[in-house]
């Protein structure tokens, strides 16, 4: 620990080592029954060619800019959504407008949505929840190396992904037998020192896998930066403004 380094996002780009998964490649890789004829249905809505991810979910709210508007930090919108059918491509592309979420966040713009209109599926073309499966397997592999790992997981679960009839798959842990050969990758990439902080992006049909410096190593930092805060607020203390 000899290392100096001025905060704790600073200490975790510190070693970092890197791992690619390619979750299509992965996926592709294994028996369709019952592992990808068990799954539900992927959600409808409007998807890229090629991604696992809708942009545009059916059944969400969805709003044009024109009925957009924001008082004070606020945004406000028409009580009821002004896209019924997300996957009415021509519909969006006449509206010609930037679209956004209930949040105000834009979701794809005119310019984008006129771009890739040929490309726009109203299902994937990939087995997606096959490969939502596989980064839950990786992740929850990662989450029982150490209490404090503590990888964020995906806002989806097994049991949402998986037919009701199928659950005794999840409890007999059989996705994680699918999915054995890639999760050997991935321990061979954690090694035998299972401290390692983990955290992972997506990026397109590719899971990018971080590992990070050790928790304890973390920890000490946290614990001197903190120590080192609380000082120097008590020296301002003994200032008078």
């Amino acid at each position: 620990m000899n290392q100096d380094f001025k905060n704790l996002t600073e200490l975790l780009k510190h070693n970092k080592e890197v791992m690619v998964i390619d979750l299509l490649k992965e996926t592709l890789s294994i028996d369709e029954d019952p592992y990808i004829t068990s799954l539900q249905q992927p959600v409808e809505g409007l998807y890229l060619v090629g991604s696992f991810e809708p942009i545009l979910e059916q059944g969400q709210p969805y709003y044009l800019y024109k009925d957009m508007q924001i008082v004070g930090n606020v945004v406000q919108y028409q009580n009821t959504p002004t896209i019924p059918d997300v996957t009415n491509v021509e519909a969006l592309i006449k509206a010609k407008s930037d679209i956004f979420d209930a949040k105000g966040k834009l979701v794809i713009t005119a310019k984008d949505l006129y771009k890739y209109s040929r490309h726009l599926k109203k299902k994937p073309t990939i087995p997606a929840n096959a490969i939502k499966v596989a980064i839950l397997v990786i992740c929850n592999y990662l989450n029982s190396l150490c209490r404090y790992t503590n990888v964020k997981s995906p806002k989806y679960t097994l049991e949402s992904l998986v037919k009701d009839e199928y659950h005794n798959l999840i409890y007999n842990e059989e996705y994680a037998k699918a999915y054995e050969l890639t999760l050997d990758k991935v321990m061979e990439f954690v090694g035998k020192d299972t401290w390692h902080m983990y955290f992972y992006q997506i990026r397109g049909t590719s899971l990018v896998i971080e590992k990070t410096v050790d928790y304890r190593i973390y920890e000490w930092y946290r614990q001197k930066f903190e120590k080192e805060e609380d000082q120097t607020d008590e020296g301002l203390d003994t200032y008078h403004f």
